[in-house]
């Protein structure tokens, strides 16, 4: 049995950014920018074989070839990318609550910061990576990262409740 439900249309609200969402952004961007700077700057030390991954342990297990460190880079920029184009459009995000008239401003700065916060902490877990490959250290990846990010979703989720 199918049935249609009737799509509430969201308020489209241009929002200017708070000096929170600034500083991450300034901070997502001086990062790809060291990212890339270090990468440049030590190439030519860099021995041919790198770690291509790391255990549960944090233990390296497998190597690679040096051009490996283009991925960290690479993808810290797509997602940055990514996500900076989707903090445009708060209106089409999932919310945990209902987004009305009264509460959509709020809710749509809460969100888009909880996008910038997660985007420039992405970009900080790779600059983790690439680190961690260069100077071939034991690297526990996983749970610091989904610590973090659980942790940053925790509270902008508790946020949204709170505001609603």
């Amino acid at each position: 049995m199918a049935f249609s439900e009737k799509k509430s249309v969201r308020p489209i609200i241009k929002l200017s950014f708070t000096s929170t969402e600034l500083i991450l952004e300034f901070i997502a961007v001086i990062s790809l920018i060291f990212m890339i700077g270090t990468l440049v700057s030590s190439w030519p030390s860099i021995s041919e074989v790198v770690p291509k991954h790391f255990g549960p342990t944090g233990e390296i297990d497998a190597w690679g070839n040096k051009n490996l460190l283009y991925f960290p880079i690479t993808s810290a920029v797509i997602i940055y990318i990514f996500l900076s184009v989707l903090t445009r459009f708060p209106h089409s995000y999932n919310y945990p609550v209902n987004i009305t008239e009264e509460n959509a401003e709020r809710q749509y700065r809460t969100a888009r910061t909880l996008i910038i916060a997660v985007k420039t902490e992405i970009v900080l877990f790779f600059i983790y990576i690439q680190w961690n490959i260069i100077s071939k250290t034991k690297a526990l990846f996983l749970p610091v990262f989904l610590f973090i990010l659980l942790g940053t979703l925790c509270y902008f989720v508790y946020r949204a409740y709170k505001l609603k």
